[in-house]
This record gives structure tokens, C-alpha cells and sequence, in this order.
């Protein structure tokens, strides 16, 4: 991943504020715009951090799967990008965009798209850009 990301805190005595900036390689700056079904499409510029398929986990034969893409723009937020993909007869692919603020935001995203949990596909999408959702426990 080759975005670099500067934090800047100031402390007041009665307020700390926290400023995140992000660098986004300028060569991989792109305009992506992405279906959202039910809902407006996404558009905005940025890069594409990743993106996994359960289409390769269980092979060509496949008639249903799940692809998930993870961006970043310009500004700093990360767009998560959920598509069902279907070869049935009669159906269609499902489009969902995600925007969220923080990696936190992300993995609440994909575990709410799982009933509440973290699949494979979403462990490897997180693990590819270096997101650690491991359970804390003291």
C-alpha cells in the first residue's frame, strides 16, 4: 500500500483535536463510479486498495459469489465496495457501497454484511491492506 498517512494532534487544556491526512501516490489517483442499488451511485477519485473474490475460492464452476473492493479518496475516506454475483436465470448481481470514515467503520461494514460476523472473504480484503479486526480482550 503506498498511501502515507500523517496524523497532527493539538491539545488545549480543555480540547484535544486530531487531524488525519492522507497522501494518495498521485499516479494512482482514478474516478471510479460505483453502482449502489437502491440508492444513489457512488462517484469520487481516488485509488483501489484491493480487492478479493470468493469466485476463486471454490472455483469456475461457481454459480453464485461475493466480490469486495476497498478504496481510498482523495479526502481520506474509504469506500468498501460489496457485489453479489449470480449466473442463475432470472436473477441479478446485488451492487452495495459502503462509505466509511475509518477502518473501524469498515469492518463494522462487512460484519454487518455477514450477520454479525467476519467470513474468509472479508478477513483476506482486511488482511490485504493491513487492517487488524482482531477481538481485544483484557
Amino acid at each position: 500500500m503506498d498511501t502515507i498517512e500523517t496524523t497532527t494532534e493539538i491539545t488545549t487544556e480543555t480540547t484535544t483535536e486530531t487531524t488525519t491526512t492522507t497522501d494518495v501516490s498521485p499516479d494512482k489517483i482514478k474516478s471510479f463510479k460505483l453502482t449502489n442499488d437502491g440508492a444513489r451511485d457512488v462517484r469520487f477519485r481516488g485509488e483501489k486498495l484491493t480487492s478479493v473474490s470468493s469466485h476463486s475460492h471454490f472455483g469456475s464452476r461457481q454459480n453464485r459469489w461475493t466480490e469486495l473492493s476497498l478504496y481510498r479518496t482523495v479526502g481520506g475516506k474509504l469506500v468498501l465496495w460489496i457485489i453479489g454475483r449470480t449466473c442463475w436465470q432470472g436473477e441479478s448481481d446485488r451492487h452495495n457501497v459502503v462509505i466509511c470514515d475509518d477502518e473501524a467503520a469498515v469492518v463494522a461494514a462487512l460484519e454487518y454484511d455477514n450477520e454479525g460476523g467476519l467470513g474468509d472473504l472479508a478477513k483476506e480484503l482486511l488482511s490485504d491492506v493491513g487492517i487488524d479486526a482482531a477481538q481485544v480482550v483484557e
